[in-house]
Parts: structure tokens; sequence; C-alpha cells
């Protein structure tokens, strides 16, 4: 039986994140820029996972250094609610992580993405998942 290779979609702030995603070569990681993290929405997360996703990783910017305040608190907010959801449809609340990673430190993403990537590597594929 084939070893499982996980998929994974950050969701990243272009201020912050997805500038550190665009140096990585990471396999099986798909980095997707969002305006702010206060702009993330449920639906979101949840079309990731739709799409054929095994996890997702919201990553925004650190707490010092939001060009719009609040949007790395409102994006927390938004996965913890979400995780709740996840868990309560069975899916599970681990596939789902929240990262503040800084536009200058592509380490701190490949670390952050690479970590889930193991997580999800040892929960194996969604139950019943479709493959698309």
């Amino acid at each position: 039986m084939a070893e499982f290779s996980p998929s994974m979609v950050t969701l990243c702030c272009e201020n912050s994140a997805f500038l550190a995603a665009e140096k990585s070569k990471l396999s099986g990681v798909k980095a997707v820029r969002i305006p702010c993290g206060a702009q993330l929405e449920h639906v979101h997360i949840l079309r990731a996972f739709n799409e054929g996703a095994d996890g997702v990783l919201v990553m925004s910017c650190l707490k010092e250094n939001c060009k719009h305040s609040f949007g790395n608190d409102r994006a927390e907010k938004k996965v913890a609610y979400v995780k709740g959801l996840l868990k309560d449809i069975g899916v599970g609340e681990d596939r789902l992580a929240y990262a503040p990673v800084a536009a200058n430190n592509e380490f701190k993403y490949n670390q952050a993405a690479q970590e889930m990537l193991e997580k999800l590597k040892e929960m194996g594929p969604i139950e019943g998942k479709v493959k698309k």
C-alpha cells in the first residue's frame, strides 16, 4: 500500500504569510492569497476541504505587525469557530490550524507547513473523502 501524501492549503494574508509562501517549494502545499486575515470567511476554509484538501493552515500577520490592526485576531477567531464545526461533522478539528508569520520569514512558513503536513500524514486521509 502506498504511503499517504496529504494535500494541504495555506490561506495566507497577502501582507505577510503569502510573501513568505511565494518562496516555498513544499510538495503537497498550495498557498492561496487572501487580502487580510480579517476578510477570511468560514466558507473559504470549508471550500478548501470540499475541494480535496486534507488540511488547512491559516496564516496571517504577527500580532504587532497587522496592517489592518485586528486582522490576525479575527482570523484566529474564525479558525477556532471552524474547528468546532469540523469536530461536529466528524472531519476532525486538528485538520485546521492557525499560525502567524512575518513576510520575511519563509523559514517559519516552511516550518509551520511541514509540521502540519506531518500531523496530517499521521491522521491519514479524511474518512469518506471524495477524490476530485
